[in-house]
């Protein structure tokens, strides 16, 4: 593991002399498909179709082996029926990845319970589970639409921390209806788990993204109402001295500021330092902005074609610039601020 992270420091350091070569984290949609009928994300309306088949992802990973950081995403990737194989797959022609990182709903416990501790006995460096909760019980199935999901999520929650190997979290995002709901989401978990601490829930902005959530119609949060609750919750969860804890500390002060001015607070590192893929093989910038800039069907299922492009160096030169569209997401804010040092 110390040489993984030496050679992330050294990619990190690349990245911020603009002499790195490929970016070191891939934020990939394995899947539409969704279970869930959350209210604030459309992903669940999609048909999916066409999407990577296993025998293309294998193709894409032996073509692509420099990724230091792989967050997958869906719709719910527990419903890939290949999706251990594809994890192993990833992970094995990924002999520098040090972070692996995804979100489930929890609707389906024994199936997400065992796929993550399938992912587990693979044995990367850090392996971070987040398990969606928006809300106490009552406020959480409204808003993703299926009755008991709380329950199921926190069932699947308590078990994932107790898969060694696993650093397990609750990734609440804030909304109208939930925003001032945090503390007592936070009691409601904690009375079903009663060693749950506050640093385990994770604080997330909703956003708008046509591409990716299919919810370009996004209801904006009352500004005020959501700083307070983001402010609440920085001191609430106190100081802890390990690197997870201070990344997501900063993030959530540097998201202060973007509630402020709805400008990102830090340069952005998108096709810098991270790329998205979609499940159709679509590269994109990140999970916000919808500017496709080519398909890997298209160039052999290597993602550097597309990244060398002329359109992806303009796109780049105009994220730089900061025109394009604002956000705070975790997905792009994390290698944004490890980029530039900016954890303490």
């Amino acid at each position: 593991m110390i040489g993984k992270l030496l050679g992330f420091s050294k990619n990190l350091f690349a990245t911020q002399l603009n002499r790195a070569e490929t970016p070191y984290k891939l934020f990939f949609v394995l899947t539409k498909k969704c279970q869930s009928r959350c209210q604030n994300c459309k992903i669940w309306r999609e048909v999916p179709e066409n999407e990577l088949s296993f025998e293309e992802i294998v193709r894409f990973s032996e073509r692509n082996r420099y990724f230091r950081w792989i967050n997958l995403s869906g719709g719910e990737i527990t419903l890939r029926d290949d999706l251990d194989p594809i994890i192993e797959t990833l992970v094995r022609n990924s002999p520098r990845l040090l972070f692996l990182n995804f979100a489930v709903n929890g609707i389906d416990p024994p199936r997400a319970i065992y796929s993550i501790e399938t992912a587990a006995r693979l044995r990367v460096p850090f392996f971070v589970v987040t398990v969606s909760i928006d809300g106490p019980e009552k406020t959480n199935d409204a808003l993703r639409g299926i009755k008991g999901d709380f329950s199921s999520a926190v069932e699947t929650l308590r078990a994932v921390r107790k898969i060694p190997g696993v650093k397990a979290y609750a990734g609440m995002t804030l909304y109208k209806k939930n925003h001032e709901l945090v503390e007592e989401t936070f009691r409601e978990i904690q009375a079903r788990i009663p060693d749950f601490k506050p640093w385990e829930l994770h604080l997330n902005l909703a956003h708008s993204s046509g591409h990716y959530y299919g919810n370009s119609d996004h209801v904006q949060n009352d500004q005020k109402i959501l700083a307070d609750a983001f402010s609440s919750w920085v001191n609430r969860r106190g100081i802890r001295l390990s690197p997870f804890a201070l990344l997501e500390r900063r993030f959530q002060a540097e998201a202060l500021k973007f509630i402020e001015t709805a400008r990102t607070p830090v340069p952005c590192s998108a096709l810098k330092s991270s790329v998205y893929l979609s499940e159709k093989g679509d590269v994109y910038p990140c999970t916000i902005w919808g500017k496709k800039l080519g398909n890997i069907r298209e160039s052999d299922y290597d993602l550097r074609p597309v990244l060398r492009a002329e359109a992806t160096r303009e796109t780049r030169s105009l994220i730089e610039a900061g025109k394009c569209p604002q956000c705070w997401t975790p997905c792009e804010a994390y290698p944004s601020l490890l980029d530039r040092g900016i954890v303490f």
